[in-house]
């Protein structure tokens, strides 16, 4: 080969190796910056996060930040969220992540927390935004960057005490002793459905309300029992060898300071299983609420389904499903309306003919789902100060 020549191959080889190293060294260039970013947004558990900045930092300056280094820095996770627009052309962010705490922990409220939290992402958008929490049931909704924000459609959230009202509600306390009468017993062995009473005793008469046997008698519907009358002539114990006719004294006595009172005229107890109103002429008892609380989760999304939906739905459609489903629900045409009620569960719905509804919760009625949350924002009336079953035994007659 001439010298020439060699010169010209010793300068091929010369450019390719340039190109190697150039290519080699941009790939780890490539690399280096591939691996700061994960670096810097790849947490312990591999997953996507952002670098964690403390509060105090991200408060003075938000500007600085992202959206996702705030609220991580408030320890949020789970941050999605996007920048669009309404059907009126308003430009708002929605953001979905998972809050710390929920609104309160135990009774500790967590206003200061969602305080900061709103305060200084305000300080970052400047548009309408909404921070949505749906394992915790949080929708804060900010108008504008003054910090002015709602909680679950309810301002000043935090002076409204319904969330702490649900959650720390403690019904009235039971006793618990034995049940003495044995037509008692046959009843509440039954779970006070009328197709399986077996009480071997004669039937004297019924009509449209009782089934009357000797000395006493027993409300019904189609399917359920709903309470007992042993008149004054019924001679076996009822109750803790209480009869009919036993004095308030002796009661007070074995049973303790009462549950309920009406005056002189009658004093109640509330047992685990039963409700026991007692007279100087009479007996009266009642199944216990808390049989009903497995169906409450159907019942309640059905009411909130109503609720949420009330302008399409049909008022008589869901009136007969209620009636039909849950036959302690009973139904009243009101003067602008119909009022469902069941004093067993404890609750009472209001269907307006202009589609409002109103739904009051008593304190035998224990909130299981959806219709919990309505009642953590103030859209249910909670008369926690009144036992259902005592108020209807108060107007039974």
């Amino acid at each position: 080969m001439s010298k020439i020549a060699q010169k010209i191959d010793r300068k091929r080889k010369l450019i390719v190796v340039l190109i190697i190293v150039c290519v080699a060294l941009g790939v780890i260039l490539c690399l280096l910056h591939a691996y700061n970013t994960i670096k810097k947004y790849t947490g312990s558990d591999n997953k996507f996060t952002v670098k964690v900045y403390s509060p105090s930092e991200v408060e003075i300056s938000p500007s600085k930040y992202t959206i996702e280094e705030i609220l991580t820095s408030f320890e949020c996770t789970n941050i999605k969220y996007e920048f669009i627009k309404n059907k009126d052309e308003e430009r708002y962010y929605i953001v979905n992540l998972s809050f710390k705490y929920n609104l309160y922990e135990g009774e500790e409220s967590k206003k200061q927390y969602f305080d900061t939290i709103v305060k200084t992402i305000s300080k970052k958008i400047q548009y309408p935004y909404e921070l949505i929490d749906n394992e915790k049931s949080i929708d804060i909704y900010v108008d504008d960057g003054n910090g002015i924000y709602t909680i679950n459609g309810i301002e000043d959230f935090y002076k409204n005490n319904s969330y702490v009202k649900v959650n720390n509600h403690k019904e009235i306390p039971s006793i618990k002793y034995s049940k003495d009468s044995s037509d008692m017993a046959i009843i509440v062995a039954s779970n006070w459905q009328r197709d399986k009473l077996n009480l071997d005793k004669e039937i004297k008469d019924i009509d449209e309300e009782y089934i009357y046997y000797d000395n006493f008698k027993v409300n019904y519907n189609d399917i359920k029992l709903n309470y007992i009358v042993f008149e004054s002539e019924y001679d076996d114990v009822i109750y803790e060898d209480i009869k009919v006719g036993t004095d308030f004294k002796t009661i007070k006595n074995k049973l303790g300071n009462p549950t309920f009172k009406d005056g002189n005229r009658m004093i109640g107890y509330k047992d685990q299983d039963l409700y026991l109103f007692f007279y100087k002429d009479k007996v009266v008892v009642y199944p216990s609420s808390r049989d009903f609380r497995n169906e409450n989760y159907d019942l309640e999304n059905k009411i909130v389904d109503y609720y949420n939906n009330s302008e399409e739905k049909e008022q008589s459609l869901f009136v007969k499903d209620i009636i039909e489903t849950y036959r302690d629900f009973s139904s009243e045409i009101t003067e602008d309306g119909v009022k469902l009620s069941s004093y067993t569960r404890g609750i009472d719905i209001y269907l307006y003919d202009d589609g409002d509804i109103k739904i009051i919760i008593y304190d035998n009625y224990t909130l299981v789902s959806d219709l919990k949350v309505l009642a953590e924002t103030n859209r249910v009336n909670l008369n926690y100060e009144t036992d259902s079953i005592y108020l209807y035994e108060l107007n039974r007659e």
